[in-house]
């Protein structure tokens, strides 16, 4: 047998990578989803029967050749699928610090394991796919990209108070992309590949649509001054219904340290890392501000560390905590939970 929307002989390749009669493997993503073409990928999925769960799900990039072509697919076990099917459900889309939480790999994944296509075991996938619902997936991807929306919006204004018309303009281009996204989650367009939001909004409305074209006039400020076209998207992401996330705001978030960012001395010169590949000197007052965010703060507990540290007014300090955060937020240096 082959996919219903691919040419890919899917049953071969299920034999060459099972393990075990009770393993599943199906197809999802944009060729399931209908946004794919000839040249798209094969989106293939191996659900283990055995392993360990873990915290999260393991993903393991292998290639299988058929036919003389190679297909990479990604493999899982049942445990882990059902951990991720347990987070998803729980999640209150009422609850914004558990939206703004929900990582969209996972979410991502919980949605195609919903829409999935068998290639091998369907009774199995049918009964997996039990966990795991379309409408679940659509109404926390509203939620998750209409607090986004809300908060580049903030930031869009910020930066343009602080005369960055630049990164103004960026993020409120995030902001209307995030807006039209959680609209699109609304009426049904639940697939959280993001990338796919223009072919969203043609099979739902059309190519030809009021959506479509102010989305694509919303692409740039255009010969629009930077304020008009911060006014434009602002009354965009309110049409869109994105005050229902009014409460949620860029105060409420828990700003650390990323991951993979560390601080190394050399001399009397302070050095931020970030995964080996970019370096940021800081001064003393940035220096201070970076090691109080080993523990996660929020932004007025944050200036009102730095208030005391720097021995500066409040005012003062909040303009140079705004400042180093658009730039560390600019370069993933700090993390926002």
């Amino acid at each position: 047998m082959t996919s219903r929307r691919t040419s890919f002989p899917t049953d071969r390749i299920a034999q060459e990578i099972i393990t075990g009669s009770e393993d599943i493997v199906f197809v999802s993503g944009s060729l399931v989803e209908g946004f794919g073409n000839e040249n798209s990928d094969l989106d293939l999925f191996l659900v283990r029967a055995e392993g360990e769960a873990t915290p999260d799900p393991r993903l393991v990039l292998a290639t299988v050749g058929v036919e003389g072509a190679y297909v990479d697919y990604e493999v899982y076990n049942q445990a882990n699928m059902a951990a991720v099917a347990a987070a998803i459900n729980s999640v209150d889309v009422s609850n914004f610090r558990a939206v703004w939480e929900t990582s969209l790999d996972r979410l991502d994944l919980y949605y195609r394991t919903a829409v999935a296509e068998p290639a091998y075991n369907p009774e199995a996938l049918r009964s997996l796919q039990t966990a795991f619902d379309r409408e679940t997936a659509a109404r926390l991807l509203h939620a998750w990209a209409g607090l986004r929306s809300v908060i580049k919006l903030q930031e869009s204004q910020q930066s343009l108070d602080a005369g960055q018309a630049q990164q103004a303009v960026v993020t409120a281009q995030a902001a209307a992309a995030y807006a039209c996204d959680s609209y699109l989650a609304w009426v049904g367009e639940a697939y959280p590949n993001l990338k796919w939001r223009y072919e969203k909004i043609a099979r739902q409305f059309g190519a030809d649509s009021t959506l479509y074209r102010r989305m694509w006039a919303l692409k740039s400020p255009g010969t629009r001054r930077v304020t008009a076209y911060l006014a434009d998207v602002a009354a965009f992401c309110d049409e869109m219904g994105m005050g229902a996330y009014g409460g949620w705001s860029t105060d409420q978030l828990l700003l650390s340290q990323a991951r993979d960012v560390r601080l190394f001395s050399i001399g009397q010169r302070r050095i931020l890392v970030q995964n080996k590949t970019m370096a940021f000197e800081l001064g003393a007052q940035a220096t201070a501000a970076w090691r109080a965010l080993r523990r996660p703060l929020t932004r007025p507990s944050l200036i009102e560390r730095m208030t005391r540290s720097w021995r500066v007014a409040t005012e003062e300090a909040e303009r140079e905590v705004d400042n180093l955060l658009r730039v560390w937020k600019r370069y993933r240096l700090v993390r926002e939970t």
